[in-house]
C-alpha cells in the first residue's frame, strides 16, 4: 500500500514538474518571439522613439517634397499590411528598393535612409516602398516569429508593387530583425516559387545589423535562465516556423546567391552581436562585409562619422 503511494505521489510530482516546466517554456518562448507593436501615432507622441529612430520633423515622405500613396494590402496569410509607395522620378524606371524595418519599429524607421536617398541621388533611379510589416505601425496585429513570417509581408509587398506599379527588379533593404527577414525571403522555397511565378526579380540584399543566427540569438536573450526552459522555448519556436528554425541563419540564407549582398555592421553592436555574424560568415568569404567601428544598433546612418561612408557604400553596391 505504502508502495503504490508513493508511486503516486512520485508520478503526480513528476507531471507536475514537466507541466511547470512546459509553462515556463511557453513564458520564455512568448518574451522570445514576441515584442509589443509600435503604432505611427504612438511613434510621433514619444520623443524617445522619435530620437531612437531618426525621424526628427521626417514624419511622412511629404515632409521631403516627395510624392506619395498610401496602400494596403494583404499578406499571404490575410494578415492586414500598409505601407508607402513613393515613386521614382524616372517614370520608366523598373526598379524599387523595399525597405524591412526592424523589430519593435514601423515604416517611419525609413524615413531617415530615405532622406538620405534623396540628398545621394537615388530616388531619380529607385522607387521606394516603405511597408509596415505585421504587429507595427498601421498593420494588422500578428505573431512575427523572428523574422519568419515579415519574410511573407516583404514578397507580399514586391507583388502588390509589380501588380499596381508594374515594377519587376527589387532591391531589399532592411535592418535588424528586417534584414534577416528579406534574407529569409529569398531562401524559403514557397517564397522564391512565387516570385519566380510572378516574374519578379531581387537583384541585391542590403543587410544592415542582421540577425546572423536566430537560434543563437534566443539562446543567448536567455543565457540566464535553466536551460531546459530555453530548449522547450526553442521546440516551440522551431514547431511555429514549420521546423525553419536551424535554417535561420546566414550561413545559409546568403550562401550561394545568384545576387549581390553586401553586410553594414557596427562592431560593439550588442543587440545583433559582431562575434555571431563573422561566425556565420567563415564558410561566404565572397560576401562584402563592411565594419564600423561603433556600438549603436542599426545607427550608422546617423551617426556624423560614418554617414558619408555608409552612403556612398550603397550607391556603390546599387550601381
Amino acid at each position: 500500500m505504502k508502495n503504490k503511494i508513493l508511486i503516486s505521489l512520485s508520478l503526480f510530482l513528476a507531471i507536475l514538474l514537466v507541466g511547470t516546466l512546459f509553462l515556463f517554456s511557453l513564458d520564455t518562448f512568448y518574451k522570445t518571439t514576441f515584442f509589443p507593436k509600435l503604432t505611427i501615432d504612438e511613434t510621433l507622441s514619444d520623443e524617445k522613439y522619435i530620437t531612437e529612430l531618426g525621424i526628427g520633423e521626417l514624419t511622412s515622405p511629404e515632409k521631403l517634397g516627395l510624392a506619395v500613396k498610401t496602400i494596403q494590402f494583404e499578406s499571404f496569410d490575410g494578415t492586414k499590411l500598409g505601407a508607402w509607395f513613393i515613386p521614382s522620378k524616372d517614370s520608366s524606371s523598373n526598379q524599387c528598393i523595399i525597405f524591412c524595418h526592424d523589430r519593435h519599429s514601423n515604416r517611419l524607421e525609413g524615413m531617415k535612409f530615405l532622406d538620405a536617398f534623396k540628398k545621394a541621388g537615388l530616388l531619380d533611379k529607385y522607387s521606394i516602398l516603405l511597408p509596415d510589416l505585421r504587429n507595427s505601425g498601421v498593420s494588422e496585429d500578428a505573431k512575427t516569429f523572428i523574422g519568419y513570417k515579415f519574410s511573407e509581408d516583404i514578397i507580399t509587398g514586391a507583388t502588390v508593387v509589380k501588380s499596381q506599379f508594374g515594377i519587376s527588379n527589387f532591391v531589399f533593404f532592411g535592418t535588424g530583425m528586417g534584414a534577416t527577414a528579406a534574407a529569409i525571403s529569398m531562401r524559403r522555397a514557397d517564397m522564391v516559387n512565387h516570385l519566380n511565378s510572378m516574374d519578379i526579380h531581387v537583384e541585391g540584399l542590403i543587410l544592415d545589423s542582421p540577425i546572423s543566427n536566430v537560434k543563437t540569438y534566443i539562446t543567448r536573450n536567455n543565457k540566464d535562465i535553466f536551460y531546459p526552459l530555453v530548449a522547450g522555448s526553442l521546440f516551440l519556436f522551431n514547431r511555429n516556423v514549420e521546423g525553419y528554425m536551424d535554417y535561420m541563419k546566414l550561413s545559409f540564407l546568403i550562401k550561394k546567391t545568384d545576387y549581390p549582398v553586401i553586410i553594414l555592421q557596427n562592431i560593439g553592436d550588442e543587440t545583433t552581436p559582431t562575434d555571431v555574424l563573422l561566425a556565420e560568415l567563415q564558410e561566404i568569404p565572397d560576401i562584402q562585409l563592411e565594419l564600423f567601428d561603433g556600438v549603436e544598433h542599426a545607427g550608422m546612418i546617423l551617426h556624423p562619422g560614418y554617414k558619408n561612408r555608409y552612403i556612398e557604400l550603397i550607391k556603390t553596391f546599387l550601381k
